[in-house]
């Protein structure tokens, strides 16, 4: 859908390779074409735990922490939409966040470079963002995840990434190639 309106998506996709922030990666179409052949990649995609309890949103933006009595409340719930019902997409969301620096990209509206098939730009995420997403990935997940959607936590960031970029065209169109590029990366 972003690359119907946006010629430049369009243009970044179309190489089989990609350089992002100085580092060459498989392009997204490559990317897909290997999961689909690795039976292990895919068997972990598609089996997963099934629930009713989905949050939907579990960015660090909709965690409150008490320091009262050390309890976390989770707010603004959007479970509704979601192709995956089950914690592994909750984890996946943390990991947008955590991992990618999800609430950074998207506040930061400073230049992105595209040109030679390169994407440029600047990223920052806290210290504290990478410790919590350590936590969450190697202490939390394994309380609650198979060890398949454990390894699939990183593709389902990246593609709330790539999903985002629909959205994003027309929200912060000069931001756009960041969120390509780090689910492309991610």
């Amino acid at each position: 859908k972003a690359a119907e309106v946006d010629p430049e998506i369009r243009r970044v996709t179309e190489a089989e390779r990609i350089t992002i922030n100085g580092v060459e990666y498989d392009n997204i179409y490559q990317i897909l074409k290997k999961i689909k052949k690795n039976r292990t990649a895919w068997h972990d995609l598609y089996t997963y735990q099934s629930s009713g309890v989905v949050h939907g949103d579990m960015i660090l933006d909709n965690l409150l922490y008490s320091r009262a009595d050390s309890n976390v409340i989770i707010i603004d719930p959007a479970p509704d939409g979601n192709i995956i019902e089950g914690p592994v997409f909750d984890f996946g969301k943390a990991a947008q966040s955590l991992y990618c620096g999800y609430e950074f990209l998207l506040r930061d509206e400073s230049c992105v470079e595209y040109k030679n098939n390169e994407i440029v730009f600047s990223e920052s995420k806290s210290l504290r963002f990478s410790e919590l997403d350590i936590f969450m990935r190697d202490t939390l997940a394994k309380q609650y995840l198979t060890e398949g959607e454990r390894r699939a936590i990183l593709f389902h960031a990246g593609a709330l990434f790539l999903r985002r970029l629909k959205h994003q065209v027309n929200y912060t169109p000069d931001n756009v190639l960041k969120f390509y590029g780090v689910g492309v990366r991610t």
